[in-house]
């Protein structure tokens, strides 16, 4: 089982390795390797200006030629809005010591009146605190997460915030409106060619009354050819690592701890792409949350420890197909280890070869649990209590709410009360491998497990050189 990283190390954009690597990485992913040399580094400490909501930063990216680096000394950069990255550029910090970080408390406040869609103002019950410059989101209990509407604040009148774009939505005060200073940290959409390394970002000391996933501190949207790794994100007011529709994001060696929501989280229609090697520890929600529409995403080699409900969830719901969740390690989750289904049309996925070990802290359950899931493929893991009270008390469970049709086999499951427990009357299970599964079903996962293996092949050879960019001699 790999071990994440912590932040420590070096990087470098993973399409600019050498041809042989880049072929591999290719064939991994499916797609096309951008063969660009990332020649330009430049060192943020010029632009920097802790005056400024966004540190000065955001004049830095914007002036970043394609191709480029931009490159974040060590340091504690305060943010109260988000930095908006391009494509064809590298944003780096040298490690652990590179902080992205945000007031200790971050002002929010409710609505004083109802806010009309189109409107450049909102009416709050107090401005204490919001100043020009800053990054708001606008919603109520109906309109949030993709209705909500961020904008800048370019002045405070009376009880009125202006804001510096109209509202996408209406928001009513009777319906829970809030404004609040929140905002993803780092925010990308429609890039590509994109990678984020060697930072850390850190929430606020006091969580704010509301969050969402697009308040997440990395959330990028529609973005191709992604890499992030060797970032920790801690202690975020919503998830860690949001990365919602596009193709061919690589999520390396990471770490999510003690965020409010979600340690990781694939959804929005995202397609190939990989979460590996990462640590998602002592989260509110879920270790890794898989959401709508996923197509061949795969999540190995990872370990999701302590979270406060799922290690994986969520696997299968909202069409997510041929997914793959592979060679992770689950531990003292509150909830099940590996969860697929939940609602929507959950079937065709794979859950192989993982390690899943003392969950359901909160209360006792199953090690893997299927939850309205079809024709899923569960093999080859090893499901194991060895608590002196056990609380993962049956191996394997499928629910009776239309869970069947399943393949189960070739499981090890070891001090549970039960090993299966069965519901499904079309569900087949067994000792061997591969057991029942159909040719077809077989196919798509020999060829998952090889993309897995070929993204993991290459990156172990590209880890190798990683390091953090260094400035030109001379350049201030």
């Amino acid at each position: 089982m790999n071990l994440a990283a912590d932040g420590r190390g070096g990087g470098t954009m993973w399409w600019a390795l050498a041809l042989g690597l880049a072929l591999a990485v290719r064939a991994a992913v499916g797609g096309e390797v951008k063969q660009q040399m990332r020649s330009e580094v430049i060192d943020a400490s010029r632009f920097v200006d802790a005056t400024a909501p966004d540190c000065g930063l955001q004049r830095a990216i914007d002036a970043l030629p394609p191709g480029g680096t931009l490159l974040l000394p060590a340091g504690r950069y305060v943010l109260r809005r988000s930095l908006m990255l391009k494509s064809d550029m590298t944003f780096s910090g040298v490690g652990p010591e590179t902080v992205l970080t945000v007031a200790p408390a971050l002002p929010c406040t409710t609505l004083a009146a109802d806010a009309a869609k189109g409107a450049t103002e909102v009416a709050v019950v107090s401005v204490a605190d919001f100043t020009p410059g800053m990054q708001v989101t606008v919603r109520d209990q109906d309109n949030n997460a993709w209705n909500e509407t961020f904008a800048i604040i370019t002045a405070v009148e009376g009880p009125r915030l202006k804001l510096d774009r109209p509202l996408c939505f209406a928001y009513a005060a009777a319906k829970k409106g809030q404004v609040g200073n929140l905002f993803p940290a780092l925010m990308a959409e429609g890039q590509k060619n994109l990678t984020i390394q060697f930072l850390r970002i850190i929430g606020p000391e006091t969580q704010p009354p509301f969050n969402r996933f697009v308040l997440s501190a990395i959330h990028l949207v529609r973005c191709e050819n992604v890499l992030i790794t060797h970032c920790t994100v801690e202690r975020w007011h919503s998830d860690g690592f949001s990365v919602q529709g596009g193709r061919h994001a690589r999520i390396m060696e990471n770490v999510a701890r003690g965020n409010a929501g979600h340690g990781f989280h694939p959804g929005t229609g995202l397609q190939d792409s990989f979460w590996s090697g990462n640590l998602a520890e002592g989260n509110g929600a879920f270790g890794l949350y898989y959401c709508w529409d996923n197509r061949r995403t795969i999540v190995s080699r990872n370990r999701f420890l302590a979270n406060g409900t799922y290690g994986v969830g969520r696997l299968g719901d909202g069409r997510d197909q041929d997914c793959l969740v592979y060679d992770n390690l689950c531990e003292r989750n509150g909830a099940a280890g590996i969860h697929s289904g939940q609602w929507g049309d959950c079937k065709l996925n794979f859950i192989v070869g993982n390690r899943v070990v003392n969950n359901c802290q909160k209360q006792p359950g199953a090690g893997i649990l299927l939850q309205k899931t079809q024709q899923t493929v569960v093999a080859k893991n090893e499901i194991v209590d060895d608590q002196a009270a056990p609380t993962q008390v049956i191996g394997v469970e499928e629910l009776a709410d239309g869970t069947d049709r399943n393949y189960i086999c070739a499981n090890v499951v070891r001090g549970a009360r039960q090993a299966l427990l069965i519901r499904g009357k079309e569900t087949r299970a067994g000792d061997a491998y591969p057991g029942d599964i159909p040719p077809d079903r077989l196919a798509v996962l020999n060829d998952l497990l090889q993309r897995e293996a070929e993204n993991w092949a290459a990156w172990e050879v590209q880890r190798r050189v990683l390091a953090p960019p260094v400035p030109p001699t001379g350049q201030n």
